[in-house]
């Protein structure tokens, strides 16, 4: 079928476009200007016009849907839409009436500013691209548009592989380098001074011939510092010519002379472009301390409350200061008279450096700014005392402003959280700061918390070691709602907004607060960072897919991209995916970004690639754990067995976590407790991967060397609860036995409400819904408070057909279970599979979709250790989930995405379960046959 003029495409949600005319084919795919009907918006329909289910044409389409919807950013054409119907798919791209870029050289090259301007597009564009795993293959004159106001994408996009980038980043100088000469690059032309060079403007050559050098090691190595050489261009374009000559030279001199006349001319010498222009780059140097011991640290304790002073001013990036140091340590820690050179180094417009005099408590600051030139500007002196430490990093932040880039004054808003703190408080928590940033956690938490000794109102150190210990996974032994009650108005905006959407209890409440904290923060790494780690654990409990929580990473990334605990979380949910290339990726981007153990902390990186091994490179995992079993030391012992039961719940490698478990049993510690919990991690993984009846006594075993009231109450809902939400049932000779344990748990006041939970489930279980109500009265008697008895007043609607009374019903109470500590460890998994079920009756496929994925959240206290945490139950009632999600999404299919999502889910249940028992056996061949029927 050929698609015309007028003829109208149909979607999963009925009509959907309608088509005027034919473009340029995009690759393989036609490619035609349509209405949307819906939004009545013109759009870009690339069509694949004979699309079969099972065909390779529709699943390579399919890809480059995906990859094509990665990206989320102003200078690449947007995705609004994907469907299939009739034969034919189609993918709904952003539509931008502009000309291409070759449509514009055709006549003449660009203007000097105007392709410096293209360039940051393109690579603006590029390091967003990269980022999301995508590269552009197609990068050409011809797949550039040129709008008003911003140059956009269009091309087809690959997945990044191997040296991907590298050709993007060489494509973007041969783009420049054409849109700046008015021709084609010639490789033959070298890259000296010859006749090639001279139509391009000569500040911009040596950019380009960086860009363009024909080894690829002399060459940018990022698209960021591609980028960022053409930032300092434009600074400078507004007071020098890009085509430099001897009469711009002498005007330059004139202008430099001028500007020494007074502080408002420095201003203006300095200021590097209009307002609302591109962010403008600020390194700040440790400070000399004059006659200090060279371990004398207050000249970096000012560089770093200078830095965070500044880090919120709109129009201004800061270079962080790991890259800082790292440039330091590469010139021996001897800054000398290399101030211009660092800024070259750093890719920075400007560098701040000078000298810090302290004589008893008075210190005296006189700073400089340096340009890329070797041009500087003294700023004023500055004296005080050490009492006043925050109030002269603020002084000499506005200093900074009003000297490099005045129109940005009005916006910066001062040094916050450390008013009134008291010196020696500030100096340990910029320690731990700094500690932090080269992901020395141990550390800085031993910093933070010798701030909170000397002040212990000092709110800002409180917030920052609660996350230090989450992140660590440590108990936070402080209660941060008290803290926030009594010194919370000490905090910046910001930081009371973060603070107060992680207090509130609500998930769906906390992400809409968490993401206006964003809003109002946009350039604000931590904070958006913040926010993804959220999504990442508790957004599915909301229906929020682990794909928003990447997307939102993602942009953290673009914003600081050393945040290594950022690519921990997108390592972690490319390994989930079995993306095994973009895993790929991001573990060597995270060895870059600090490959050492510090001190205190587990070897992170280590087990990111055993992790990456287990998945993708199964007899490398094997070697690794060879040498674990037999040679490892006490050190790797110990991490091992705070780690591996995060195989089943983290990684969705169950078989890693049985075995890494196996490990700890042979080579960890010999108490009972130690024991007990590497027997439930065994037992964990077991039952995920559909055997329950070796996972179960593994789990006894456990009980067996601790039998605390929880894991013998535990014991009896494992026997009780899975058969309630459709898996395997008991003998019913053994589910006697377990129904009297429970009583016995049902006459203790401290247990009654799970214990008659758990009966009364197993009383639905066998569609004995006259019993259920027994239990349920019993729990709203013995446990009036308790949200398990509505919970249960629900299930029993449902279980008599009434789904739409039983969402009503449940969505009373999703407040208590969409967290990650329910009344019950299994209410949460029951909760959301029973939604799921009733929206499924009332024929609404999305509410099924977004509760199914709750299972797509990874979330628990600590490393596991003792009896299960309600995250790792969800693993393993998760691949049910799965299966069902599967079917759902394969019989309300009306997209080629849905399909192929179904099947993949399919997929990977056929995976976990190629061994199951044979009481998972009818299961098991049910979704291998499901999966057999997909499109290969």
């Amino acid at each position: 079928m050929t698609l015309g003029a007028s003829a109208e495409v149909r979607g999963s949600a009925g009509l959907e476009y309608r088509v005027e005319s034919a473009l340029e084919p995009r690759g393989d795919f036609a490619c035609y200007l349509a209405r949307d009907l819906r939004l009545d918006r013109p759009v870009e329909l690339m069509v694949l016009e004979t699309a079969t289910p099972s065909s390779p044409q529709l699943a390579s389409f399919m890809d480059q849907a995906r990859l094509l919807a990665r990206v989320n950013h102003p200078n690449v054409a947007a995705v609004h839409g994907v469907g299939l119907s009739n034969g034919t798919a189609h993918i709904a791209r952003e539509h931008l009436d502009g000309d291409t870029l070759a449509t514009r050289l055709e006549h003449g090259r660009l203007r000097p500013v105007e392709a410096v301007r293209l360039g940051r597009d393109v690579l603006r564009a590029l390091e967003a691209c990269h980022a999301a795993g995508v590269v552009q293959p197609e990068l050409a004159p011809g797949t550039v548009v040129c709008l008003r106001d911003r140059a956009v994408l269009v091309g087809l996009v690959a997945a990044v592989d191997g040296a991907s980038c590298e050709r993007d980043l060489f494509a973007a100088g041969r783009l420049l380098y054409e849109a700046a000469a008015g021709r084609p690059w010639d490789p033959a032309a070298g890259t000296g001074d010859g006749a090639a060079w001279r139509p391009v403007p000569r500040r911009l050559r040596g950019v380009l011939r960086r860009a363009l050098a024909p080894r690829v090691e002399e060459r940018w190595p990022d698209a960021a510092s591609f980028r960022r050489a053409l930032d300092r261009i434009s600074a400078t374009g507004t007071r020098r010519s890009l085509i430099a000559g001897g009469a711009a030279g002498a005007g330059m001199v004139a202008l430099a002379v001028a500007a020494w006349a007074s502080r408002h001319a420095i201003a203006h010498w300095w200021d590097p472009g209009p307002p609302g222009g591109q962010p403008r780059e600020l390194a700040v140097l440790p400070l000399e301390v004059a006659g200090g011991h060279p371990n004398d640290s207050l000249g970096a304790n000012i560089a770093q409350l200078l830095h965070a002073a500044l880090v919120n001013v709109p129009g201004l990036e800061l270079t962080s200061q790991r890259r800082v140091t790292a440039w330091l340590d590469d010139e021996g820690g001897e800054i000398g008279g290399a101030q211009a050179a660092a800024a070259r180094a750093l890719e920075a417009h400007w560098v701040v450096h000078g000298l810090v005099r302290r004589r008893g408590d008075s210190l005296w600051v006189r700073a400089t700014l340096y340009d890329a030139e070797g041009a500087k500007a003294p700023l004023p002196e500055l004296h005080g005392t050490v009492h006043d430490f925050a109030e002269i990093a603020d002084t000499l932040a506005i200093d900074v402003l009003r000297a490099a880039a005045p129109d940005l004054e009005p916006a910066y808003r001062g040094v916050q959280n450390l008013s009134g703190v008291p010196f020696v408080a500030i100096k340990s928590f910029l320690q731990g700061e700094a500690a932090f940033e080269r992901d020395a956690w141990a550390q800085a938490e031993g910093y933070y918390q010798s701030a909170i000794d000397a002040d212990s109102d000092f709110a800002l150190a409180h917030w920052r070691l609660a996350n230090v210990k989450r992140w660590r996974r440590l108990p936070y032994d402080l209660d941060l709602r008290q803290v926030y009650a009594r010194v919370g108005s000490r905090l910046g905006p910001g930081d009371r907004m973060q603070v107060e959407a992680l207090l509130e209890p609500d998930v769906e409440r906390r992400l809409a607060r968490m993401q206006a904290a964003v809003d109002s923060a946009p350039r604000d790494a931590y904070t958006r960072f913040l926010y993804a780690e959220e999504l990442f654990h508790r957004g599915p409990l909301v229906g929020r897919g682990i794909e928003h929580a990447v997307r939102v990473m993602n942009e953290a990334i673009v914003l600081d991209s050393s945040i290594a605990e950022a690519y921990n979380h997108l390592f972690l949910a490319a390994v989930r995916e079995g993306h095994g290339t973009e895993a790929k990726r991001l573990l060597a981007l995270r060895r870059r970004v600090s490959a050492g153990r510090s001190p205190g902390d587990p070897n992170v990186v280590a087990l990111m690639g055993l992790a990456y091994d287990e998945r993708f490179e199964p007899w490398r995992g094997w070697l690794k754990r060879t040498y674990l079993r037999w040679f490892a030391d006490s050190a790797e012992v110990a991490d091992l067995a705070r780690a591996a039961r995060l195989g089943a719940p983290w990684f969705d490698i169950p078989q890693t976590q049985i075995a890494l478990d196996g490990i700890v049993l042979a080579r960890g510690p010999a108490d009972s407790l130690s024991r007990a919990s590497a027997h439930t991690g065994v037992g964990l993984g077991l039952l995920v991967l559909g055997r329950p009846g070796a996972g179960l006594a593994r789990l006894d075993s456990a009980v067996a060397l601790s039998p605390t009231a929880e894991a013998r109450l535990q014991q009896a809902e494992w026997r009780m609860v899975p058969q309630a939400v459709g898996l395997p049932a008991l003998e019913p000779a053994a589910a006697a036995a377990w129904e009297s344990r429970l009583e016995t748990f049902a006459a203790d006041s401290a247990t009654a409400a799970r214990a008659l939970w758990a009966l009364a489930l197993g009383r639905l279980a066998v569609a004995d819904t006259t019993g259920a109500e027994r239990m349920r009265a019993r729990l709203a008697a013995a446990a009036p408070a308790s949200p398990l008895e509505p919970l249960l007043r629900a299930l029993l609607e449902g279980a008599r057909g009434g789904a739409a009374a039983a969402l009503a019903l449940s969505d009373s109470v999703r407040p208590l279970f969409a967290v990650n500590h329910p009344p019950d460890p299994f209410a949460g998994a029951v909760f959301h599979i029973a939604r799921a079920t009733w929206a499924t009756a009332l024929e609404d496929p999305r509410a099924a979709d977004r509760e199914w994925r709750w299972y797509e959240g990874s979330d628990f206290d600590g490393w596991p250790s003792g009896v299960p945490q309600a995250g790792e139950i969800e693993a393993v009632f998760g691949v049910w989930a799965r299966w069902r999600r599967g079917e759902a999404r394969l019989s309300a299919a009306s997209a080629a995405a849905d399909t192929l999502a179904g099947c993949a889910l399919l997929a990977r249940v056929t995976e976990l379960w190629r061994d199951a028992e044979s009481a998972f056996a009818p299961l098991a061949a049910r979704a291998r046959t499901e999966a057999e029927a997909c499109p290969r």
